[in-house]
């Protein structure tokens, strides 16, 4: 059954009707920019994408070293969502990839249905339900991102929250490498001399029973 137009609906235009309009303008304007009509407007949605990633990106750095048990929590949740976003993304492409093939796929089957004789209903175009297909995954992945930057927010408060006692554990874990690094140093002069006596032996070996050359430390 095919679905009747928005204006002959008693409740109006829906959700799909509001977002397939919303892709027909897109498109047009897409199609006005390559032409180079006049200079298009910002596209606010897509600049308010851009900040949120960069604040996504700057609000996901972890640290190199120390981790924390709670921080460590938050991480995992949040790589969870990176990975249902993925995922999310992947069949969003795949939804549209089959909302691009949808005519070369209708007219095949329709003329399927001529060949045959015309026998049975006519096929009905699949353009509808790819396109509501596509939108739900469009939904999908927006709602991840919103989960993903909830997730971030947390995040965010918990290392405010917790920083001064996040900073004493750092500066610890500071102290303890230099300390552990000025304990190697302090050995060098040492392990200097052995290397210096395990050379005079190895030139001993070779001179004896001469005097060995003299090749300096």
């Amino acid at each position: 059954m095919r679905r009747p137009a928005a204006w002959a609906r008693d409740g109006g235009p829906d959700v799909v009707d509001t977002a397939a309009a919303k892709l027909r303008e897109d498109v047009a304007a897409e199609r006005l920019h390559v032409r180079g009509i006049g200079a298009l407007p910002v596209n606010r949605e897509a600049a308010s994408f851009e900040l949120t990633a960069e604040r996504r990106a700057s609000s996901g750095s972890r640290p190199t070293s120390r981790r924390w048990r709670a921080l460590d929590k938050y991480d995992q949740e949040i790589d969870r969502a990176h990975e249902r976003h993925a995922d999310a993304l992947k069949r969003l492409e795949e939804a549209e990839e089959r909302v691009r093939r949808a005519p070369e796929d209708d007219a095949a089957t329709l003329a399927d249905w001529l060949a045959s004789g015309e026998k049975g209903e006519r096929p009905v175009a699949s353009l509808y339900e790819r396109e509501r297909d596509r939108d739900a995954a469009r939904l999908l992945v927006a709602a991840i991102e919103r989960e993903t930057d909830a997730l971030l927010d947390n995040r965010r408060e918990h290392v405010e929250k917790h920083r001064a006692k996040m900073l004493e554990d750092a500066r610890k874990d500071l102290d303890a490498v230099r300390d552990a690094l000025l304990a190697k140093v302090a050995e060098l002069p040492a392990l200097r001399q052995q290397l210096a006596d395990a050379r005079a032996t190895l030139e001993w070996v070779a001179a004896f029973p001469d005097q060995p050359a003299r090749t300096g430390s």
